[in-house]
This record gives structure tokens, sequence and C-alpha cells, in this order.
């Protein structure tokens, strides 16, 4: 869950859970020595969702640990701004 969800539903910023699709059962992340250059990372979701504001629980797909998610939903069109091993595991997931 994040701070959004947890606005009350007549909030200007409240936002409703994301429901699990396959799309959402990954999501781009960052390691906390992220960079503007940094090849971005793809993490498993586990039923807490996306955590935009840091405390991933899952390693991404290649081992690194990651801090925080991205907002951006996981696609092949994306997947050149990855990490090399990340790209292509999630690829192999997928085909």
């Amino acid at each position: 869950m994040n701070w959004r969800e947890m606005l009350p539903k007549g909030h200007p910023l409240h936002r409703e859970p994301e429901v699990q699709t396959p799309a959402l059962r990954f999501a781009f992340c960052e390691t906390i020595t992220a960079s503007s250059i940094s090849p971005w990372h793809i993490r498993r979701l586990t039923s807490r969702g996306k955590k935009l504001g840091g405390g991933a629980d899952t390693p991404a797909l290649c081992g690194r640990k990651v801090a925080w998610d991205l907002e951006l939903e996981v696609s092949m069109h994306h997947l050149t701004q990855c990490c090399p091993k990340c790209s292509q595991l999630y690829r192999e997931e997928h085909a």
C-alpha cells in the first residue's frame, strides 16, 4: 500500500489500490546509489505492491538490492533503459 491509497477517498490525491494484473507483478526500480544515468532494474512485486517512497521488499531479478520503485509500468519498450541481466530474465519469463 502506498501513501496515496491511505488517504481518505474524497482527498484529491487519493488513489485506489492497484489490481495485480500480469503487468503489475513487476516494477522498474532503482538502487540507493542511483543517479540520472544509472540503469533501472526490475523486481517482482509482493502483495504490498510498489514502494515509491523506498522500502522495496524484494531484490531485483538480477539479485541486486534495490531501494524504491518507479511509477512507470514495466513494458518491453522500456527494457533498453534497464540492467541487461534484469532485461534478459524478464524477457525469458514473458516470451
